[in-house]
């Protein structure tokens, strides 16, 4: 019986800390978006928001342990795509994130996955057994992006302006490589890349 009201209250707990971080988030308005981008139907899942909001620092490193500064990305329509070894649905989008990365190369667009395993080690020698190359991605073994918005799907894609704002997300699978999606990520880029700042949020919240 106390094993179960410990782990009530640990429940209970973590619940009102992602509240309070979501609420954080919320309340950190940067700029006004203007109107959303037409979405076409292979991106009907993707969220825009009417506010662009500050995100916390994340524990972010290379899969060699080395800290990383978002703000290399500054100019850059980043895509933070949160996966983990353990979901199937990743392994199987793999093969499209690579060519994806491909396609963006020289764009304005960059789309890097950010695994979550605790155990950052063990990314590497997972993307050689399913012989997965060239796909770039971080170590994020703290989960600290789960600050941005709580991580309650993977993959979850956060989508940040070219100063790091958060701009807008999207949870579960999208077929990214499709013609439309590519567009549409292009016209993003035109938008958030460089974002105009100049409709400054006069209130908090």
């Amino acid at each position: 019986m106390k094993l179960t009201k410990t782990l009530f209250a640990l429940a209970t707990a973590s619940l009102l800390c992602l509240n309070v971080q979501a609420q954080g988030i919320a309340n950190s308005k940067v700029y006004n978006t203007g109107a959303p981008i037409a979405k076409p139907d292979v991106m009907r899942t993707v969220t825009e928001f009417q506010n662009a909001r500050k995100i916390p620092e994340l524990e972010i490193t290379d899969l060699n342990g080395n800290k990383v500064d978002l703000k290399k990305y500054e100019g850059k329509l980043l895509l933070l795509n949160a996966w983990a070894t353990w979901c199937h649905t990743c392994l199987g989008s793999m093969p499209r994130l690579v060519e994806l990365q491909k396609t963006l190369k020289d764009s304005d667009i960059k789309f890097v996955g950010i695994n979550i395993d605790v155990k950052p080690e063990a990314v590497m020698p997972f993307l050689k057994k399913h012989k997965i190359e060239g796909f770039e991605t971080l170590s994020d073994s703290k989960q600290s992006v789960a600050n941005i918005l709580p991580l309650s799907v993977v993959p979850t894609v956060y989508i940040l302006d070219g100063k790091g704002n958060l701009v807008g997300f999207v949870r579960g699978e999208i077929l990214w490589t499709d013609k439309d999606a590519i567009d549409y990520l292009k016209k993003l880029a035109a938008k958030y890349a460089n974002p105009d700042m100049s409709k400054q949020e006069a209130k908090k919240g």
